[in-house]
């Protein structure tokens, strides 16, 4: 009996010239390849995990807990691979061959992506066609940093750029990637360190409380944590002599 061969959409890009040489076979697949075939297995995969799960009662608790706590960890990864793509998408700006907006070209495509992570993924992804913004977009690329407070970050240099040269807002870029990276602060202490930067860096309409702002900004700031772990993080943008076109240091 002929056995039946099946085709499973793997293609081998060879040419003839390279086949006739006798240089052999090429010993690996190109990355679009890999990462095709690894989502169509993950998809086949995660259809046999859904009709696991319509028999949740057949499910032992340590069962329950250890599939969701993996559910979260491939619920990150493919946040994680979802932003990498859009990313992408907004370099070679594909969303504006069609022309629309990447926001609205995400949500034709992820119809899944609503409210704020759509919001978030499309301004990380914007931000990472500038050089800059490199370390906050590997933070969260990484997984050392959470999207949501990635574009909370983001939002808030947004606000600042306007006041500061490049090597100010690089500089602020570093500072509030370190902070946002650090394990140890939460929700609590990001909101504070954002805005402490705002307050200094910001104009006042009063000329008088401008240059006193400025001022302040040289100065040290201390966050304190509930537990008594005390963090650092000076803040100097510019210098007090115009000759000597600034300082800039960062630390914590």
């Amino acid at each position: 009996m002929e056995r039946q061969q099946l085709w499973g959409g793997e293609v081998l890009r060879v040419s003839a010239a390279t086949v006739l040489t006798g240089a052999g076979l090429p010993g690996a697949r190109v990355p679009g390849e890999v990462l095709g075939e690894a989502l169509r297995v993950a998809d086949r995969e995660l259809v046999l995990a859904d009709l696991a799960t319509r028999e949740p009662v057949r499910l032992q608790d340590t069962e329950v807990q250890e599939c969701l706590t993996t559910v979260g960890r491939l619920s990150h990864s493919l946040s994680r691979e979802r932003l990498r793509l859009a990313c992408e998408v907004a370099a070679r700006s594909l969303h504006q061959q069609s022309g629309h907006r990447l926001e609205d070209w995400l949500a034709m495509v992820c119809p899944d992506l609503t409210g704020p992570p759509l919001h978030d993924t499309c301004r990380i992804a914007l931000a990472s066609t500038e050089s800059v913004h490199a370390p906050l977009v590997a933070a969260v690329l990484d997984g050392t940093m959470q999207l949501a407070r990635a574009a909370k970050i983001h939002r808030a240099l947004t606000r600042v750029r306007k006041v500061l040269d490049p090597d100010e807002y690089a500089l602020a870029v570093d500072l509030l990637v370190q902070a946002g990276c650090e394990p140890l602060f939460g929700e609590v202490e990001i909101d504070k360190i954002i805005a402490r930067l705002l307050a200094r860096v910001l104009p006042e309409k009063d000329h008088e409380a401008r240059e006193k702002k400025k001022h302040q900004a040289r100065n040290l700031h201390e966050s304190s944590l509930a537990d008594g772990t005390l963090r650092r993080i000076i803040i100097t943008f510019g210098s007090d002599d115009p000759r000597r076109g600034g300082s800039h240091r960062a630390g914590r």
